[in-house]
């Protein structure tokens, strides 16, 4: 029998410190009857993971509505001055990041600054892989001491089998190289499961059914091009749930879209159809994070039904022209996405060619998921429309020699997190 470790007891509660308790030799770990998902949240506690939202990090994804909690609710949310992320990305889908609760007005307290990942944070069903390979990193990379480690896109070593990889939701094969194969689930449109994206604009529309009973999951990966980079746009699928009845967090069945470089962290859940816009397309789009990142998309069903998405792909680079057939740019920005700041754009036509956007007052402007520096006050955007498409977007040229972004949704955060690393929410 073990001299010391962690006791399991019923305290009337779930609760455990984070990390070893020194004070004692048995450590009490308290459980209620909640669920599986708490004790392995309180277990991951035990082991000394903190919550994810609390990582030194945590102001680059996430952001905290400061109208509608106290001062004591947003201390126990800020991230921390400093944490050991032991070189892991931050982790939307992890078992220790919370749910973000929706007050009386409709407004998140917890707002994700990527938007498609609102309904991914707060799950409780299992630790996800980053949650475990963290684990792995700190009590069991020594097992496999002096083993080569040939296993890609963040899968490591089976530190009970030294010579198996263990890999990332997405990703199979002996070293992690291969797309997953589909799961008791069968692709009725029969679109291969690899694609290539290049210029063109190409379109996958599965329609997928598990056979028989159970979870089921069905697989792609669209790669790009050398050198280029992946484009999804997301078009409103039926089977979705409409916003009355959509959760706020997806459940079993969701799309699943991975379209960060490090995919050891769970991608965006999509569950619901009111998510992706009919009227302002321009925020349907997703861009892989940088340039040969692939984006892997799986869709998930826990039914015997059916269920079936829509998207187009492309890669980036084609000739941009001149337009002024844009939307109204006020359309880009979201009240319930910035509660707190006042950030309107002063332009008030409906097509026009040029404009300045954003100016947020107590805040700093954001495009798409990232902050721009010191842009307190407005930043110029022009009206572009790929060669050979009739679709117009916003774009903004930080420099004139880089690469545009492509403007998707204006908003605000509390600080420049690149000028001032120790910026405070204030209530």
């Amino acid at each position: 029998m073990a001299d010391e470790g962690i006791e399991v007891i019923d305290g009337g509660a779930s609760w455990s410190s984070a990390g070893r308790n020194y004070t004692t030799v048995w450590q009490e770990l308290s459980l209620d009857e909640n669920s599986q998902a708490t004790a392995g949240h309180e277990l991951l506690h035990a082991l000394a993971l903190a919550h994810e939202m609390n990582r030194d990090d945590a102001f680059y994804f996430i952001k905290l509505n400061p109208s509608n909690r106290d001062e004591k609710w947003i201390e126990n949310y800020e991230p921390l001055k400093k944490t050991d992320n032991f070189g892991f990305t931050y982790d939307f889908g992890s078992l220790m990041h919370y749910w973000a609760a929706i007050d009386k007005n409709g407004f998140y307290d917890m707002i994700t600054m990527g938007r498609f990942y609102q309904r991914t944070i707060g799950q409780y069903e299992k630790p996800s892989f980053k949650d475990l390979a963290i684990i792995n990193h700190i009590y069991c990379e020594d097992n496999c001491k002096g083993k080569k480690n040939e296993c890609q896109n963040g899968g490591y070593l089976n530190p009970k089998q030294c010579n198996e990889c263990l890999c990332p939701e997405g990703y199979g094969g002996a070293h992690c190289d291969q797309l997953e194969q589909n799961q008791n689930c069968v692709d009725l449109s029969g679109t291969p499961n690899n694609l290539e994206a290049d210029w063109q604009i190409r379109k996958l529309k599965p329609r997928v059914r598990c056979l028989g009973a159970g979870m089921c999951s069905c697989h792609w990966r669209i790669k790009p091009k050398k050198g280029e980079k992946v484009i999804i746009k997301l078009n409103k699928p039926d089977d979705f749930k409409d916003v009355s009845d959509c959760p706020g967090i997806c459940g079993t069945t969701h799309v699943e879209i991975k379209y960060r470089k490090d995919k050891r962290a769970r991608g965006a859940l999509i569950c619901c159809a009111n998510d992706i816009l009919r009227q302002n397309i321009a925020r349907n789009w997703i861009e892989a994070e940088e340039k040969d990142v692939d984006i892997i998309i799986s869709g998930r069903l826990a039914t015997t039904d059916e269920m079936g998405f829509e998207l187009t792909y492309e890669t980036d680079g084609a000739k941009l022209l001149p337009s002024c057939d844009c939307k109204n740019p006020n359309l880009l920005f979201d009240l319930k996405r910035s509660p707190g700041y006042m950030c309107e754009p002063p332009c008030k036509t409906e097509s026009t060619c040029k404009t300045p956007i954003g100016g947020c007052a107590f805040g700093f402007l954001a495009l798409n998921d990232k902050v721009q520096q010191n842009a307190s006050g407005p930043l110029n955007v022009s009206c572009h429309k790929r060669e050979g498409s009739a679709e117009s977007f916003w774009y903004y040229w930080k420099q004139n020699d880089i690469e545009p972004v492509r403007v998707e949704e204006v908003h605000c955060v509390p600080c420049d997190r690149e000028k001032d690393k120790g910026c405070k929410y204030k209530p």
